[in-house]
């Protein structure tokens, strides 16, 4: 099985309630997408930040070092875009696929915004209902099933199979 095989199914899981350690309050988009990959990763607790947290958004204050460093303390979506982007995650947008993270570096800035791909064209995000009256509510842990289509989303990106 693929990672985004992996990724998708436990997606699914957090859609139908069936996935522990999820956030249970809006705005923790970023521990909620952390939650998913690392059970499908069979990863431990945070194993994402350690493996692949490797940049701190430049909207953080100092060098990369220091930014990087404040990242470690408090992760933000935005950091871990510029971590995929550097890493080079990317996946044209016309590849999508269920598995992959999307990312907006804009949104809540400028902390940023990440969600799950449980298909082609359904994004799984943490999100407060009244930023997206449009959207499937699922009334636990503030998930929410949007279309890709809602949202101008700034990078595709794909999670390898092995640490880099």
């Amino acid at each position: 099985m693929t990672p985004n095989e992996r990724i998708a199914e436990a997606a699914w899981r957090a859609v139908f309630n069936q996935l522990g350690g999820l956030p249970t309050r809006p705005g923790w988009c970023l521990q909620a997408v952390r939650v998913i990959v690392e059970d499908a990763m069979s990863w431990p607790s945070h194993e994402l930040y350690a493996r692949y947290l490797v940049a701190g958004t430049t909207r953080r204050p100092g060098t990369p070092e220091q930014r990087l460093a404040a990242a470690r303390l408090d992760p933000w979506a935005a950091d871990m875009e510029a971590s995929a982007k550097q890493l080079g995650w990317r996946v044209p947008g016309v590849e999508r696929q269920a598995g992959d993270l999307v990312f907006n570096h804009a949104v809540a800035a400028p902390i940023g915004h990440v969600g799950v791909l449980i298909s082609r064209d359904v994004v799984l995000e943490n999100i407060d209902p009244a930023f997206r009256p449009g959207s499937v509510h699922l009334g636990h842990h503030s998930l929410s099933l949007t279309p890709y289509a809602a949202l101008p989303w700034t990078l595709v990106a794909r999670v390898p199979e092995l640490a880099v």
